[in-house]
């Protein structure tokens, strides 16, 4: 039996039009994500066999979908992506590479291998020129992810950039 506020957060992600694929029972994703056995007859995700993210060396471009901006992912903390919490240095420049400050910047991290996201809502601080300091990233669990970052500039066209990622 579901509990009456189990009950209210179903109803309010699909009023928001968020999926709730998941929600109830927990991930139970039946994907074809990368798999490596232990020796012991038990299955780990594996980062190394994961081919839609790139190998995560700093600093990392992504240009945005219509060509506005660079954002650059030019440091984390820990350094190496962990599961949980982790914060990262952005710097947005536009098509010419000049700095872009003032932006306002959303985050959604998202596993479309599991059609969900996260429940933390990172936060975003203009560091000045051009830099973004995103914390907390709640990337919860181990596996692919994808971290779209919202770009909307105080006058222009908004645009975004996916960063793709391994959770080992």
């Amino acid at each position: 039996m579901m509990s009456l506020r189990a009950g209210r957060l179903l109803a309010l992600a699909w009023a928001l039009g968020v999926s709730t694929v998941g929600l109830v029972a927990g991930c139970g994703s039946k994907t074809s994500s990368p798999l490596t056995s232990t020796g012991d007859g038990s299955m780990l995700y594996s980062c190394a066999t994961e081919t839609r993210a790139p190998a995560y060396v700093l600093p990392m471009n992504e240009t945005s979908a219509k060509g506005t901006f660079l954002a650059t992912l030019m440091s984390s903390d820990p350094a190496k992506l962990v599961k949980g919490n982790n914060t990262w240095t952005v710097q947005i420049a536009d098509s010419g590479g000049a700095p872009v400050p003032g932006l306002t910047i959303g985050v959604l991290p998202y596993m479309p291998d599991h059609q969900h996201g996260t429940t933390v809502q990172a936060a975003v601080t203009d560091k000045g020129g051009g830099l973004y300091e995103i914390t907390p990233l709640y990337l919860y669990m181990e596996g692919f992810w994808q971290v779209t970052l919202s770009l909307q500039p105080a006058s222009g066209a908004s645009d975004s950039t996916v960063f793709d990622v391994c959770i080992p």
